[in-house]
């Protein structure tokens, strides 16, 4: 039996392929469904996330890297050495990353 909720505000859509994906852990799919629901310009870090969770950071790092190899997230190292973190609710838009990188590289090969 189904149970429909109206929902007016605060709240998350998430797609079925990601909930339905077998090839990634729960641990994971709480990581990226909790990434999916904060709002643009949240800073991404494993430590912040840790806090919402009663699992630990290595938890934390470990389900990243999960993400990481199922391609819901990429990192791309930047030129200060720190880290920025593209966040995907379908894997198959991760190669529209690399496509937008090598186009502002055409048009900027400095």
């Amino acid at each position: 039996m189904k149970t429909i909720m109206k929902k007016n505000d605060n709240f998350t859509i998430i797609a079925n392929n990601l909930i339905l994906d077998n090839s990634i852990s729960w641990k994971a799919k709480s990581i990226l469904i909790y990434m999916l629901s904060r709002p643009k310009g949240w800073s991404y870090n494993a430590a912040e996330i840790s806090k919402h969770s009663k699992d630990g950071i290595n938890a934390v790092y470990s389900g990243l890297k999960e993400l990481v190899k199922a391609k819901y997230v990429s990192r791309k190292k930047l030129a200060d050495g720190s880290l920025c973190y593209y966040i995907f609710e379908n894997k198959s838009e991760n190669n529209i990353i690399d496509c937008y990188e090598k186009i502002a590289n055409q048009e900027n090969p400095n």
